[in-house]
């Protein structure tokens, strides 16, 4: 685990949802050079969105399989969409004896496409706060900003040019790979990235693969769907704040 986590001032500083002082907050950015945010969550109040595609696709099928879609996707926040529809193709082959399916592969296919189209007429609703905006404008002026995501690249960029948000951004990964084989990816290229970055997710997964990658991390709750996350903050000594713009106020 990274040393300030460690520390006391962790312990101290990780109920700080307000009144946190700008200098707690110098003191956790000292010395940091990256900024890499999840997405969903995070950056965009999108989880509630592709948590409804889930349950719909799933009705496709039968209710009891909209359910079962939507408790698994919430159970695996931070995940790709590729790895559930994955998932579910088993679970109907086993739960509902449905061996009239297309491949698995195609199966995957087909469910990709529908929620990419359903999600992409969502796009124009996702709208940045000038608050937001503005936040991070700053933030690229003086730290490198990544985004660190589960989700499509192709439509996390859709929604920062809508934003007018995509230049503030480094280097966009989204699910082509697993958040800890970017994290690998990453530290292999540079060997002082884990010491001088910062991660903020929102999900359980988020807060594993930065503590598989050493890199210190922030958990946001404001939209985050895992109901158990004060409880993982305090196990694994996070901080956590509301949103982004509670903690770079």
């Amino acid at each position: 685990m990274a040393e300030w986590l460690c520390s006391g001032l962790q312990s101290r500083v990780r109920r700080f949802d307000s009144g946190f002082s700008l200098q707690e907050m110098n003191r956790i950015l000292k010395d940091k050079k990256n900024i890499l945010f999840d997405f969903d969550g995070v950056l965009a109040p999108t989880n509630k969105i592709k948590s409804t595609i889930f349950r719909s696709l799933g009705d496709d099928f039968n209710k009891e399989a909209g359910n079962y879609f939507y408790k698994y996707h919430i159970k695996h926040g931070g995940i790709s969409r590729h790895t559930k529809f994955s998932h579910y193709y088993k679970y109907l082959q086993s739960h509902h004896k449905m061996t009239n399916l297309l491949s698995e592969q195609e199966f995957c296919k087909d469910l990709s496409i529908k929620f990419a189209e359903i999600y992409k007429s969502n796009l124009s609703n996702i709208i940045f706060s000038n608050q937001k905006r503005e936040l991070l404008k700053t933030l690229h002026k003086n730290y490198k900003l990544f985004i660190l995501s589960g989700g499509d690249k192709g439509e996390i960029l859709e929604i920062l040019k809508l934003n007018d948000c995509d230049i503030f951004f480094h280097k966009i990964m989204g699910n082509d790979k697993d958040k800890v084989a970017h994290f690998r990816e990453l530290v292999s290229q540079d060997k002082n990235f884990n010491k001088e970055s910062i991660f903020i997710g929102d999900s359980r997964y988020d807060g594993i693969a930065a503590l598989q990658a050493n890199i210190d991390f922030i958990f946001v709750y404001k939209y985050t769907e895992f109901q158990k996350w004060k409880t993982f903050c305090y196990k694994n000594d996070f901080i956590y704040f509301s949103d982004i713009m509670s903690f770079f106020k």
